[in-house]
């Protein structure tokens, strides 16, 4: 989750990861002051526990539904079980925002969508049986019921339907998240780009490196990724 968190608070002060011709900018004033930020809610402020630099993604959700903390930023699916019985201790006692944006003249509350999607693959012997039954997952009704199982539903239909708001109140302002989307880049590279910023940034929450010194490493480390990449075109 670092680089999601990171990404997170780069983006909403208007910062960004790559710039238009896919040179690395996150270590830009506005990356500084977002992974600072990061850093200090643990050992400035004490804000966020220091337990959380041993949590991933799944138990940090946990550590809140254990009522263990009072505000945690998460996936949606954790607001689905903060108010099921059989996870959760906080069950009533929730409430759903958007995140506060960062500072500077382009900031803006935003979040990050990471997406996970079905394919045929290319050796498929069944493709239109394959293609069948993606339609049948990505329809109105299947949505409606992934979502009222706990799980989270994609469709602009499912945020608004009576029943769904019933149950998970949080859907009400799914559709005001959404105006400020981002995405990781859609590049072959990032996912070695993303292994070179989870290590900056984990080197400067547990304090082995300097916010600027990190991110500078970070930001040559990833030209030479993507310098690596044009050079093979």
């Amino acid at each position: 989750m670092n680089v999601y968190d990171f990404l997170l608070h780069l983006y909403s002060r208007g910062g960004r990861l790559l710039d238009e011709n896919l040179n690395p900018i996150f270590n830009s004033p506005e990356g500084v002051n977002a992974l600072q930020f990061y850093v200090d809610l643990i050992w400035k402020h004490g804000v966020a526990p220091k337990e959380s630099l041993q949590l991933n993604c799944h138990k940090a959700g946990q550590y809140y539904l254990d009522g263990k903390a009072a505000i945690v930023w998460r996936w949606a699916g954790f607001a689905c079980m903060a108010e099921m019985q059989e996870y959760s201790k906080v069950v009533g006692k929730n409430g759903y925002a958007l995140l506060p944006r960062g500072e500077g003249p382009n900031a803006r509350s935003i979040t990050l969508n990471v997406y996970w999607a079905f394919t045929i693959p290319s050796g498929s012997k069944q493709k239109d049986l394959a293609y069948k039954f993606i339609r049948f997952l990505a329809s109105k009704q299947s949505d409606k019921i992934t979502t009222l199982c706990g799980a989270i539903g994609c469709r602009h239909s499912t945020w608004y339907d009576d029943e769904v708001l019933r149950k998970w109140p949080f859907y009400a302002i799914l559709e005001r998240l959404h105006e400020n989307a981002e995405s990781t880049p859609q590049i072959p590279e990032y996912a070695k780009i993303n292994e070179v910023l989870n290590k900056a940034i984990d080197d400067a929450v547990n304090l082995r490196k300097a916010v600027k010194e990190t991110l500078d490493d970070a930001a040559i480390k990833v030209k030479e990724i993507l310098r690596g990449a044009k050079n093979k075109n």
